[in-house]
């Protein structure tokens, strides 16, 4: 018996190092296409898909729940492409970025908590917003909507994952609509802030960060519903006001900082 639990364990320690090994080695090679081939960040993006073959290593049947369990993580890896493609030139911060990438697929994407599947929706959604915000600018408009509505739908539907919803795919449509519609507001005006130096290529939207206060709302006034089954004007009351005002303060005081698209 403790020959068998000795082997167990044994076998666990080698898948996760295994484990360890090729997550940091896909971090690794993302960082080396797109900086050996800056021109070719597609090579990259065909890396972060090639990593998802394991979702077509079962019988097909499963493939349509596998692909909708992973969209997530494949949204946050074509977005942190993008992000180091924006980021070109920029040694230091493209490799602040890898190890950031790292962290997500070591740490963060193995979660299963409820806390960790929404911290996972909320920073890939930041992180998706902001590497579209990035590029946005030579794009139409109704291209950005149909992308936000993407991200939007993808990070509510991982985030209602976590809960006993009956209604997951009406919910996340809503989501990614209100999403859709704030970006094709913020695709006439965006404020951006730099990161590094003033110069700097890659900047923050300001909407990333606002969409990042309002899904913290929504999401915890969510989770009051479910956990207590209904929802007084107290529970939210709070929150609510921190949200509005940080909101406030942003685009009062913060609204006037490296317009990227008007």
């Amino acid at each position: 018996m403790e020959l068998i639990k000795t082997a167990r364990k044994h076998g666990s320690l080698v898948s996760e190092i295994v484990y360890f090994i090729l997550n940091v080695g896909l971090a690794l090679g993302v960082f080396g296409v797109v900086y050996l081939f800056p021109n070719l960040p597609v090579l990259a993006y065909l890396l972060v898909i090639l990593s998802k073959w394991r979702i077509f290593a079962v019988r097909p049947r499963f493939w349509w729940d596998n692909f909708q369990t992973n969209l997530l993580d494949l949204l946050l890896g074509l977005s942190v492409v993008t992000l180091l493609a924006t980021a070109r030139d920029e040694i230091v911060l493209q490799i602040a970025i890898t190890v950031l990438y790292g962290i997500w697929l070591v740490v963060l994407k193995p979660m299963s908590s409820r806390l960790g599947v929404q911290t996972q929706a909320t920073i890939a959604q930041f992180v998706a917003v902001t590497a579209l915000f990035s590029t946005a600018y030579a794009w139409s408009s109704w291209t950005l909507v149909v992308i936000m509505w993407l991200i939007g739908y993808i990070s509510a539907r991982h985030m209602l994952g976590a809960y006993e919803e009956d209604e997951i795919t009406l919910l996340s449509l809503v989501w990614g609509f209100l999403m859709a519609e704030i970006g094709w507001v913020a695709y006439h005006w965006t404020i951006a802030y730099s990161v590094g130096s003033p110069d700097s290529i890659f900047k923050i939207p300001q909407i990333a960060i606002i969409i990042t206060m309002l899904s913290y709302f929504v999401g915890r006034s969510y989770g009051i519903y479910k956990k207590k089954g209904t929802m007084n004007a107290s529970d939210v009351l709070w929150p609510g006001l921190f949200v509005a005002g940080t909101i406030l303060v942003i685009l009062i005081f913060f609204n006037g900082l490296d317009p990227i698209n008007s």
